[in-house]
């Protein structure tokens, strides 16, 4: 397979498929690739009419076999339907079978199966779990980026100064939606990945609960005043450096970011 070195920086992954036609690339998309950024994909099929893409196998490659999850009710049959063509591939070819669940929050593991773990992977976003099978990346920042586009991130910018409809607002809707969010100088959270749509475009947010992300650590500023009853004349003279500080952070991370050096590693380096 090569070097762990050369592993991560080969950013071209070969997906096996079962079934060139019940596979659903869309959601392989939304539960994979979207959590990546720069990463090139060669899909190959495992049915018995194009068998002869096993007769050209590149042991060299970096191989999996994909499924892609749709909601987290389903990874006890995801897991417990994997065929036995799969199992012997996935085996006798060292590929792992990855189970594609980057955009779920995941909150249990309860499932039996008699493929060995270093062949069964569930690739997730990050949470609170514990299994050697789970590789957690916080997969949102990507996603967003990936979403939007890097033309919109950079230029996109809360405008502090301008006039609100409401003093604050809640984000209680789907994580990719911001424009409501710009309605208030502050954002209520109401998710812990929904953080990250505020500090993608720099906006105050407050958040009740923990969520668990060293904001600090992670080179992002806190507002100290968050907290404080303040009005948005507050708002406006004491958010500005902050905001523009963690959007820009925000697209460092995102730029910079390791989530396929960190899956190659927990991967392809049996």
């Amino acid at each position: 397979m090569g070097t762990v070195s050369e592993i991560q920086h080969r950013q071209k992954i070969i997906i096996w498929i079962e079934d060139k036609n019940n596979f659903n690339y869309y959601l392989a998309e939304e539960s994979f690739l979207n959590c990546f950024t720069n990463v090139d994909v060669e899909y190959r099929c495992l049915s018995n009419e194009l068998s002869c893409d096993i007769k050209h196998f590149d042991e060299s490659a970096n191989n999996i076999l994909l499924i892609p999850l749709h909601k987290e009710e389903s990874l006890k049959s995801a897991i417990e339907d994997v065929s036995d063509q799969v199992i012997y591939f996935a085996i006798n070819f060292s590929v792992p079978i990855i189970i594609g669940a980057g955009h779920l929050n995941l909150t249990k593991i309860d499932f039996d199966t008699a493929i060995p773990n270093k062949y069964c992977k569930i690739f997730c976003n990050d949470n609170e779990l514990e299994d050697e099978r789970l590789i957690k990346i916080s997969t949102y920042p990507v996603k967003l980026y990936n979403f939007y586009g890097p033309t919109f991130i950079k230029n996109k910018k809360f405008n502090i100064l301008k006039k609100f409809k409401y003093d604050s607002i809640a984000d209680d809707r789907e994580w990719w939606d911001i424009e409501e969010m710009e309605l208030a100088p502050i954002v209520k959270i109401t998710n812990r990945d929904h953080i990250w749509k505020a500090l993608m475009i720099g906006q105050p947010f407050t958040c009740d609960f923990d969520h668990n992300y060293d904001l600090k650590t992670m080179g992002f500023k806190e507002y100290p005043w968050i907290n404080e009853k303040v009005d948005e004349m507050f708002i406006r003279k004491n958010s500005y450096f902050i905001n523009k500080h963690n959007k820009e952070n925000f697209d460092k991370i995102v730029e910079n970011n390791n989530n396929y050096a960190f899956f190659a590693k927990q991967v392809f380096t049996f």
